[in-house]
């Protein structure tokens, strides 16, 4: 069965200064100016402008005609049900205010989303997801956000271990797994399709957790380069281009 947890409503100070407000579910993470909130229907034009792109698209394993205006409301109907009848658990909307808005006056711009949810047919099993607009891709949103759900989803709903589902062929997902912490867990279905698997076990995240930014984003490109090494025959020169002092700083902002 899912986990029905009692959630007070109160804040949690969590990693990298994320502070968790539980019901209605809030988080802000310091780091990207990072605000994940529960989706509501005023949310549909940025939900359904994001499943316009291609690129966001091309692999998932679980795509939905998002795109089109009566499934994207019905979709956020449903995640409005989750949030009430299973608090702690859900697809949130992602959003980042803006660098250049100095005074924090402008509303937070829509980044796209995040996720804790059961796996499909393994209900008992958390899987962590995100989704975003590629000009957040590289800018270090989906570590901040992983950062602050697994700090939620250990801490606050005392899950034994945590999953990431992801397109065996998405090596985006492999860099941001590792980085988090997570290991290959082998390709088994989800949904039907072909999924690459990746686990946090509760005791490696405890450990993992205390590391600073900068060793975790070094450890998720060196694993990254070794799947590339070992999928693409890429030599050593190639690969050393993929962690360079610039590709650093990126994933640091």
């Amino acid at each position: 069965m899912i986990k029905n947890n009692n959630v007070d409503s109160q804040y949690i100070e969590g990693q990298d200064n994320v502070r968790v407000l539980s019901s209605p579910f809030l988080m802000h993470s310091q780091i990207n100016n990072l605000l994940i909130r529960e989706f509501e229907v005023s949310d549909c034009a940025s939900l359904m402008r994001m499943h316009q792109d291609k690129k966001v698209r091309s692999l998932l394993i679980d795509d939905q005609p998002l795109d089109n205006f009566d499934f994207c409301v019905a979709f956020i109907r449903r995640l409005q049900e989750v949030y009430r009848d299973f608090p702690g658990l859900g697809i949130w909307c992602a959003s980042c205010l803006d660098e250049n808005d100095v005074d924090k006056k402008i509303e937070n711009k829509f980044a796209g989303w995040f996720n804790l949810m059961p796996i499909p047919e393994q209900l008992d099993e958390l899987e962590l997801g995100s989704r975003l607009l590629p000009e957040y891709w590289g800018t270090g949103v989906a570590l901040s956000g992983g950062e602050a759900l697994l700090e939620h989803a250990f801490t606050v709903l005392d899950y034994p271990r945590v999953w990431i589902a992801c397109h065996p062929d998405h090596r985006s997902v492999d860099y941001i797994a590792h980085a988090l912490g997570f290991e290959r867990a082998g390709i088994r279905l989800y949904l039907n399709a072909p999924a690459q698997y990746y686990c946090l076990q509760k005791e490696r995240w405890l450990s993992w957790k205390i590391l600073n930014r900068r060793q975790k984003i070094k450890h998720g490109i060196k694993s990254y380069k070794n799947k590339l090494i070992k999928q693409d025959g890429l030599d050593q020169i190639e690969f050393d281009v993929l962690g360079n002092d610039d590709e650093l700083k990126v994933a640091l902002k």
